[in-house]
């Protein structure tokens, strides 16, 4: 079809349920490791990529039951830092474990994304902002290893704006001590959603939304 002609001047009726927004959820699902307990989600879609998400979750160690339209993600037995190329090589989402993995055992090694195929995505801005905390970061046969002993809470510039490189220093961030502070930051609700997610847990990230998001690093997140 080449095009859609739309005669207006009806008015419409009814209802419709919108489900959540699966570009929330997958850094939800990431940052849900950091919790010190069981994590609930409701309103959880049946999108593949949310499935491959829990999938990783597994591998970590985490115990995740669902039910109904609800996870139960119990984090107390997450005892592992490493994403296979098998499990992230079909969604880009994965990536986010970088943060989170770092955040909760200060080492990660994960391999390069996969995922949809719309043109040119490089992860350049996150591996800049992560070394600007303090993480090195050694690149090698399609894995980043990641060594974060030295993180430590600073001022980061993004180069230009970027949704997976503003959620993945985030929640890098959350747990260190100090004040780090974020400049040029995305402001999609998704940002604010992830920001919203880990304040409710205990976290303390000021200005999700905006240009520049500061978080004041907490001892740990609890449900």
């Amino acid at each position: 079809m080449e095009k859609l002609r739309v005669h207006s001047g009806y008015k419409l009726f009814g209802e419709i349920k919108i489900c959540s927004s699966k570009n929330a959820l997958l850094p939800i699902l990431a940052g849900s490791i950091l919790a010190d307990d069981e994590v609930v989600l409701t309103d959880i879609p049946n999108f593949t990529d949310i499935t491959k998400m829990v999938d990783i979750l597994r591998s970590l160690g985490a115990g995740v039951i669902k039910y109904d339209d609800c996870l139960s993600i119990g984090t107390k037995t997450v005892d592992k830092f490493f994403v296979s190329y098998e499990l992230g090589k079909d969604i880009r989402g994965s990536i986010v474990f970088l943060g989170a993995l770092l955040s909760k055992f200060k080492k990660a090694c994960i391999s390069y994304p996969g995922g949809c195929n719309i043109g040119a995505r490089p992860i350049d801005l996150h591996i800049k902002g992560l070394k600007a905390l303090g993480v090195k970061i050694v690149e090698e046969h399609g894995y980043l290893y990641c060594d974060g002993r030295e993180m430590k809470p600073t001022t980061f510039c993004f180069e230009k704006q970027s949704v997976g490189a503003t959620e993945n220093l985030m929640l890098a961030s959350v747990l260190l001590s100090g004040t780090t502070k974020l400049v040029n930051c995305a402001k999609e609700p998704e940002v604010v959603d992830l920001a919203n997610f880990l304040n409710k847990m205990g976290a303390k990230i000021y200005g999700a939304g905006t240009s520049t998001i500061t978080i004041y690093g907490v001892e740990n997140l609890m449900e």
